[in-house]
This record gives C-alpha cells, sequence and structure tokens, in this order.
C-alpha cells in the first residue's frame, strides 16, 4: 500500500481532486437515498461520457458501491457526493471535510486535506470493513 503525504500550501490544488468539468455535471450533493438513485444512474453512462475517452463505469464498481451502501448507516454519508472518473471508478467526495475516496473493482483510494497536509491511501484492498475504517478517520 502506498502512503500519501504532502506539505505545504502550493503542493496540491485543494480542488484538483475534481477531475473534469464533465465530472462535475455529474456530480450532486445527495442524501442517501437520492445516492443510490445517483449511483444507478451513473451505471447507464457509455464510454466518452465525458466527451472524450472515459470509460463506463465498471459493473462492479457499481456492485461493490450498492454494497457499501447498504451496510453503513445512512448518516455517515451526509455531505458526500458521488463523481464519476474516467477510468471507470466512482468517487465519494465531501468538500467541507476535503477528502475524497476512490471505489475500484478491487480497491479502494482516499484523501483528506487538513490544513496544509495531504493524506491518504492508495490500493486499499477493498472490504466494507476497510471502507467504514476509511469513512471514520475521515468524518472523525
Amino acid at each position: 500500500m502506498k502512503i500519501l503525504e504532502a506539505k505545504g500550501k502550493n503542493t496540491y490544488n485543494t480542488k484538483a481532486y475534481t477531475r473534469s468539468r464533465a465530472s462535475q455535471e455529474y456530480a450532486q450533493h445527495a442524501n442517501f437515498s437520492e445516492m443510490k438513485k445517483r449511483i444507478s444512474f451513473l451505471s447507464t453512462l457509455q464510454h466518452g461520457w465525458d466527451g472524450y475517452n472515459a470509460f463506463p463505469i465498471s459493473s462492479i464498481v457499481i456492485e461493490n458501491v450498492h454494497e457499501l451502501l447498504s451496510s453503513i448507516d445512512e448518516d455517515c454519508l451526509s455531505g458526500w457526493r458521488a463523481l464519476p472518473e474516467i477510468n471507470g471508478t466512482i468517487s465519494l467526495q465531501n468538500d467541507l471535510l476535503r477528502a475524497g475516496i476512490q471505489i475500484g473493482d478491487k480497491t479502494l483510494s482516499y484523501f483528506v486535506i487538513r490544513g496544509d497536509n495531504v493524506t491518504g491511501e492508495d490500493n486499499v484492498a477493498f472490504s466494507i470493513s476497510n471502507f467504514v475504517n476509511i469513512l471514520k478517520s475521515i468524518n472523525g
């Protein structure tokens, strides 16, 4: 597992995790039931949904996200939004907490910005318990 850490105001653009204008257009702040509907919508995106070469969201990623959503308390994702990623994954992002979790077929990645520090982890094995632990560490 790769641990990400950076210091300094100019090291990372705090909006850099919003990958593209197309992703922003498909983003939505949602309550829990709206997020479930949003994930279903994201599953319908076709190749090139960003106007370029973005991959459709993987069916395994969709299953993973539905599994996660059915395994956690609704309040855990208050303030989070779902965004499609051009590599066929889904990111859950929270602008207020300055954090994001990317959900892939087999792995999770996350980051959180606290002050001038960016921390996170890449290629965490996908599991409900790993997701819950990441979410708890971000939500506080």
